[in-house]
This record gives C-alpha cells, sequence and structure tokens, in this order.
C-alpha cells in the first residue's frame, strides 16, 4: 500500500521524500498503537502483561510524536507548492469512481471496528469481524468487482466464495484505467504476510527458549 500511496503522492505534485515521510510516519504509529497490529500484541503476550495497559504505556512516548509529525505536515500541506497537475488527479478520481459504487454505507465497516476496538474486543475475533464484514459488504455493493476477481460468470454465490476466499488468501488484482490505482488494488493477501508470520512465530520461539533458559 505504501508503494501505491507513493505513487499517488507523485501523481498530486508531491516530491517522494515528503509522502514517504508522510507514509512511514503513519505507519510507524499504526503498528505501534493498534490493537490488531501483530507486533503490539506480540509485545505484552511475551511479557505478560495485557494488550490494553501495554497500549496505554505507549501512548507516553508515542502520542508526542505524532502530534509533532502532524503539525509538520500540516505546514507542509499549507505552504507546499505542488507540480503536479489537475488531470492526473481526476484520472485516478474517475478510474476509481468508474471501477467501484462508492456510497456512505461503506464507512459502516470501519466505524464498526473502531467501536469493538474501544469496546476493548480481544485482536482475532476483531479482526475477523472486520474480515467478514468487508466481504459482505464487497458482495452487496461491489458485484462487478466481484466477479472480476473471482472469473466465473453465471452463479453470483460461486462467484462471490471464490472472490471472498481468493482476496483473503491469494493473489487479486483489479484492473481500472488508471496505472497507480491498479497498483494500489493490487495485493497478496494472507499469503502477502507470510514473511511477517515467520517473524513472529522465530519471535516466540526464542522468547519461550530465553523464559525456558532463565
Amino acid at each position: 500500500i505504501g508503494v501505491a500511496l507513493l505513487g499517488i503522492g507523485n501523481a498530486l505534485g508531491f516530491a517522494p521524500g515528503v509522502v514517504a515521510g508522510a507514509i512511514i510516519s503513519g505507519a510507524y504509529f499504526g503498528d505501534k498503537m493498534s490493537p490488531l497490529s501483530d507486533t503490539t500484541n506480540l509485545a505484552p503476550a511475551m511479557a505478560g502483561t495485557d494488550l490494553f495497559t501495554h497500549i496505554r504505556y505507549m501512548v507516553f512516548t508515542t502520542a508526542p510524536s505524532i502530534i509533532i509529525t502532524m503539525i509538520i505536515f500540516f505546514v507542509i500541506g499549507l505552504t507546499y507548492k505542488t507540480s503536479g497537475g489537475q488531470a492526473s488527479v481526476e484520472s485516478t478520481l474517475s478510474a476509481i469512481e468508474n471501477s467501484f459504487n462508492i456510497t456512505p454505507w461503506l464507512f459502516l465497516v470501519p466505524v464498526i471496528l473502531v467501536v469493538v476496538i474501544i469496546k476493548k474486543m480481544p485482536p482475532l475475533p476483531a479482526l475477523m469481524l472486520g474480515t467478514l464484514m468487508g466481504v459482505v459488504f464487497a458482495i452487496i455493493f461491489q458485484p462487478q468487482v466481484v466477479e472480476q476477481v473471482s472469473q466465473i460468470d453465471g452463479s453470483y454465490l460461486k462467484s462471490s466464495y471464490v472472490a471472498a476466499m481468493q482476496s483473503m488468501f491469494g493473489d487479486i488484482a483489479i484492473v481500472t484505467d488508471d496505472v497507480q490505482v491498479n497498483e494500489l488494488l493490487s495485493t497478496r493477501g494472507m499469503a502477502g504476510m507470510l514473511n511477517t508470520i515467520w517473524l513472529i512465530l522465530s519471535a516466540m520461539i526464542f522468547g519461550g527458549v530465553m523464559e525456558a533458559g532463565g
């Protein structure tokens, strides 16, 4: 996603360094503070504390840094002179509008996910809920995308199942009229997360060895 956002930033006329700085800053903040983050869940599990206590204490160092970062990028946003043309922005927006059904109902998924996080739902059920809601909303609101991903004509039920499984576990590429949007919409699903999973497994094994060794 970061690579795709870098391309979008370039299309808007921002320097690559500025865009990369914003992406990395947001990624670090999200990785440290999200209850759904892998490393955020791993650290308290290995240390023997609960997830939200861990997050609460990270606020003392993470909140000041993200506030300073937001102020800096706010000033940059007000003063930066972009070199991108309006045509590139309109091309991106047009590609999205032509490929997807844009509706306010789609905001229900992130809103409900935020609510369950505030309610301190455990991360695995929250992740499962968010995934299932994303699948259901895609089936309801994006039938043309479902058919494109599944590449199955005829039964929409079968097409929906194949598209859901392929999106979660395999490679997908949604084709639009804009190359940068295509990069943003290309993903490897869970297969693309295997490197992170191997790292987590290795860290847990190492932690177990250290704990057993005293």
